[in-house]
Parts: C-alpha cells; sequence; structure tokens
C-alpha cells in the first residue's frame, strides 16, 4: 500500500532514509548487516480502508516481531505519539509482524496488516509496515439491532441532506432498510441525496427507533436521486409496522384535511389516500408555501417517515419541491 501524502507523520530521520513506500521493499541502504522496521498505526475514522487525513494516528499500540510458524516474540516495540515502532538493528531473516489486540482497545480491531511477513535478505534492509484499525462495519438493518452504545461503521445512500430538518436528522438507506443519523456532521463536502456515503456513528435510539448518533459523513460516490417506495397513507401511518422506519416514500392523490395545525413551529394536518390517514409534518427550517396546503386538495410526493414514539409515523416532505398540490 502507498501512503498516500500523510509523509509528515513519520519522523524526518526514518523517512530521509526510508522514502514511502509498498510494504517489504528493500530501500537498499549502503554498508552494515542489520536491518530496520518502521511500522505506522492508524485509525481509520471514515472507513476510507486507506490512511486519509481524516484519520488519527494510534500512540501506545504494542508491536512484535515474531518468528514464523511461532508465538515466540523475537522483538517489541509501543507506537510513538506518531503512530511509528521503529526496529532497528535486526538481524537479516524472516519474521511475522503481530499486534497486541489488548493494547488497541475493545471498540476497534485490527483491520489489516500490510503484509504479516517481513523480509529482510539484503545488508542493511529497510522495511515500512502500515497496520490499519478500524471500527467494525455493518449493514444499516445491522447497525439497527446493535446495542445502544455500538460505534460502528454504515455504509449507505443519502436520503436527505445532512440537517436538513430542525430536528437534527438525516437519513440513509441500504438494501431497502433505513435508519436516521441524529446530530450528524459532514467529512468532507455535504453529500447529496442519492450520495453513497460512510458513517461512522454510535447507535442509540429516539422516538423508539434506532439511530446513528454523531455520526460523521463521508461522501465517497455521487449518485441519481434516490427512489421512494410507493405506499398508502395507511402504510405510511405505521410505516408498514416499523419495517419501513425512516425510509422514503411516495404518496399518491392523498387529500389534505381539515385539522391543519402548527404545532412547535411545524406545520402540520392530515391526509387520507381513502385508506386511512397519516399525519403530515412540514418542517420550519424547510421553506413551503403554506397558504397553498389547505383542506380539499390533493398532495402527491416523496417524504421520509419519522416516528412519534406512540406507535405511528409522519410522512416528511424534504423540500416543496417533493410536493405536487392539486
Amino acid at each position: 500500500m502507498t501512503f498516500p501524502r500523510r509523509t509528515w507523520l513519520l519522523p524526518a530521520v526514518l523517512l530521509a532514509a526510508m522514502g514511502c513506500s509498498n510494504a517489504g521493499e528493500d530501500f537498499g541502504f549502503g554498508g552494515g548487516s542489520n536491518g530496520a522496521v518502521g511500522v505506522f498505526v492508524f485509525l481509520d475514522r471514515d472507513g476510507s480502508l486507506d490512511a486519509t487525513p481524516a484519520d488519527t494516528v494510534l500512540a501506545g499500540i504494542k508491536v512484535g516481531l515474531v518468528a514464523p510458524g511461532t508465538t515466540d516474540t523475537l522483538f517489541s516495540k509501543t507506537t510513538d505519539a506518531s503512530g511509528n515502532a521503529i526496529f532497528t538493528g535486526l538481524p537479516l531473516g524472516n519474521y511475522t509482524l503481530v499486534i497486541d489486540s489488548n493494547s488497541v482497545g475493545d471498540s476497534v480491531s485490527v483491520q489489516k496488516i500490510d503484509s504479516a511477513n517481513v523480509v529482510l535478505r539484503s545488508n542493511a534492509a529497510q522495511v515500512q509496515m502500515f497496520v490499519r484499525i478500524g471500527f467494525p462495519s455493518a449493514t444499516v438493518t445491522q447497525a439497527r439491532g446493535l446495542p445502544a452504545g455500538t460505534r460502528v461503521i454504515v455504509r449507505g445512500l443519502m436520503l436527505t441532506n445532512i440537517n436538513v430538518f430542525g430536528d437534527t436528522t438525516a437519513h440513509i438507506t441500504d438494501a431497502g432498510a433505513a435508519i436516521r443519523l441524529t446530530n450528524a456532521t459532514s467529512a468532507g463536502p455535504q453529500p447529496a441525496p442519492g450520495d453513497s456515503v460512510r458513517v461512522l456513528g454510535t447507535v442509540a435510539a429516539r422516538a423508539g427507533q434506532p439511530v446513528l448518533d454523531s455520526g460523521r459523513v463521508t461522501a465517497f460516490l455521487a449518485g441519481p436521486a434516490p427512489t421512494p417506495v410507493a405506499q398508502t397513507t395507511l402504510q405510511a401511518s405505521t410505516a408498514q409496522g416499523g419495517t419501513h422506519d425512516a425510509a422514503l416514500v411516495q404518496l399518491t392523490n392523498a387529500v389534505i384535511q381539515t385539522d391543519t395545525s402548527t404545532v412547535n413551529g411545524d406545520y402540520t394536518f392530515s391526509v387520507n389516500d381513502g385508506s386511512g390517514p397519516v399525519k403530515v409534518v412540514l418542517d420550519q427550517d424547510v421553506t413551503f408555501p403554506l397558504g397553498q396546503y389547505i383542506p380539499g386538495k390533493t398532495l402527491t410526493g416523496r417524504g421520509v417517515l419519522v416516528p412519534t414514539g406512540t406507535g405511528t409515523w409522519v410522512f416528511k416532505p424534504r423540500a416543496n419541491s417533493d410536493v405536487v398540490l392539486s
């Protein structure tokens, strides 16, 4: 793995001697008969599977060189404040790089070592190794079933912009399941609906449904606008028994009822396509021409389903462009 433009993380002396290249390469120092191994350990905070500016160097990680095929640790070091452990004066030969899992912690794990096999063959051979430590990954469905407090990386498609609503939520989907992000922030350019993202967040709950709290969102691939799931107003009112919590859905020919009101600054009313009513919430942080939402008009549009905490869900358009009134 070529370490991408992060040379400032390595000690200047080691850089001058070793450069930055693939694990296992002979850097060709002249003279001497001993080898050296540099180990760099980083925490993959954005789930990119590579070292990026969003990541964190890890100090205090115990690394060792073991005789191949054994558990005999021949040499051991602990990474410094720059995430580096440097072995010098090594006899030439073969070693296996190992990481002490007890020094890593419970919430993360070693996810990749460039090459656990260290080969020092020529005089003064120099080898640079990279170790990626990361959080567990999960699908949206898996994340929804994890215990509260679990830190996890979830990949999915954005259904809304980040913090488009006043309740600090955003929505993502993966393989038909969806989940809300609460108090999310972007690790780079703001992702748009349809973009593929990675989210590092903590499993929590809001209004009786799982969420990813304090998620760090990294967009990595732009995509087309997401496709909503067609539902009746009755289905939307229960998110089809909760199976479509946080999903983006489409309502068609739903008539606005007379129970319009303003609740906590949001404009609310019911619509009914004949199957049964569902509450619509027009978020105060989104611009809607409220005077056009009058009883008797027919609404067709897209919106996300948000739980109330009482066993029902409300329908929230993401923007006025989501809705057609007739």
